[in-house]
């Protein structure tokens, strides 16, 4: 006897998946809600709303990291400058590697790298020379 899917979401369910939003993580939104990560794959599994409402807290986990690079990269983000030990002033630093990963995003035809890879194989037989067995 199979048991029925359910399209039921409980209170803990609700909670790992908000919590999953917001960090992006299983093992610490699991914690979060009080669950185990095996209860959260068996239930991605099970219930099919449970699935489609987490396929929506992934996306809304990645827009908030594309947003925390986006920020990075163009606003860019204040670093403490030291002298003599001590903090005399702060230096706006952007990360250009983030940039580049955004510009890819957005615009791959143009911004990826273009390599093509060609494979050939061998048709012959190969002979390998081994001088302990001698042939």
């Amino acid at each position: 006897m199979t048991k029925k899917k359910t399209n039921r979401i409980t209170a803990k369910q609700r909670a790992f998946l908000a919590a999953y939003a917001e960090c992006g993580i299983i093992s610490l939104a699991a914690e979060s809600a009080k669950c185990s990560r095996a209860l959260h794959y068996l239930t991605l599994k099970k219930n099919e709303k449970y699935a489609e409402e987490f396929e929506a807290a992934c996306q809304e986990a990645t827009e908030s990291l594309e947003a925390a690079a986006r920020r990075r990269a163009v606003d860019g983000i204040d670093e403490p400058v030291f002298h003599n030990g001590k903090i005399c002033g702060h230096k706006r630093r952007y990360s250009d590697l983030l940039l580049i990963f955004l510009l890819k995003a957005a615009n791959p035809d143009k911004y990826a790298e273009h390599s093509k890879s060609e494979v050939t194989t061998v048709t012959e037989p190969v002979q390998v020379y081994l001088p302990e067995n001698g042939r």
